[in-house]
């Protein structure tokens, strides 16, 4: 059985099961590394909350969060199934998931820097 734990401690509290795949040698224990990808994905959480208050108008803060959130849950909902393709696809070959995610997180980069504009108040400065 597996005690119901919070997720700082599971890894302390479950253990894979034994198996003779050679990469267990490499990590014998993936639970701590799990922990530590969970945690390392919602660090920039406050980040990406804020930025929808940096760059909307005052009154359609709330749209552009619901929309960014609508992005992320639909990404979410599609992610396994097009990473299940791929894999089928390819044989399991993990190389062309990589490569697809890579691509997607450049193209929401460069979203960001060229469609979204600087909403910050000119500042004047007076001439002498």
């Amino acid at each position: 059985r597996t005690p119901v734990t919070p997720a700082p401690t599971s890894p302390c509290t479950t253990r894979s099961k034994p198996t003779p795949d050679p990469t267990r040698i490499l990590a014998p224990c993936p639970e701590p590394w799990l922990f530590v990808g969970y945690f390392a994905a919602q660090v920039p959480i406050g980040v990406i909350w804020t930025l929808a208050s940096d760059i909307a108008d005052k009154g359609q803060v709330t749209s552009l969060g619901a929309i960014q959130n609508f992005g992320g849950f639909l990404g979410a909902a599609l992610a396994p199934a097009v990473t299940g393709y791929i894999l089928h696809s390819t044989g399991g070959n993990y190389s062309l998931v990589f490569i697809v995610g890579g691509v997607l997180l450049i193209v929401d980069a460069l979203s960001y820097g060229l469609f979204v504009k600087d909403r910050r108040p000119a500042v004047l400065t007076s001439e002498r």
